[in-house]
């Protein structure tokens, strides 16, 4: 109700009075009776219901991609910008000098 409120309804309306008599949003309002037990999993289920609205799972029979044996090795230095408590290596630049023309 509250992820995609259909605001001509019965229901949003009568939530939306309660909980404008007790000064309050709609969603506070939810949790403080207890209806949402959880403001971490209504966080995730909303998020989950706007940006997956066909689901989150996937098939059984996707079969999952393969791996290359080994990365390609880059011609030129590059230099991690990463910080040195980082567990992944993923920022980095290279410096290369341009050609001279004369």
């Amino acid at each position: 109700m509250l992820v995609r409120p259909d605001r001509s309804t019965i229901e949003f309306k009568a939530l939306e009075q309660a909980a404008d008599e007790a000064r309050t949003t709609p969603l506070r309002l939810l949790l403080a009776t207890g209806a949402i037990g959880s403001p971490f999993r209504w966080h995730v289920e909303s998020f989950l219901a706007q940006h997956f609205p066909r689901g989150a799972g996937f098939p059984d029979e996707i079969p999952a991609p393969g791996l290359a044996d080994e990365l390609p090795i880059a011609s030129l230095a590059a230099f991690s910008i990463d910080d040195s408590a980082t567990t992944e290596i993923d920022d980095a630049f290279s410096v290369t000098r341009p050609a001279t023309t004369a």
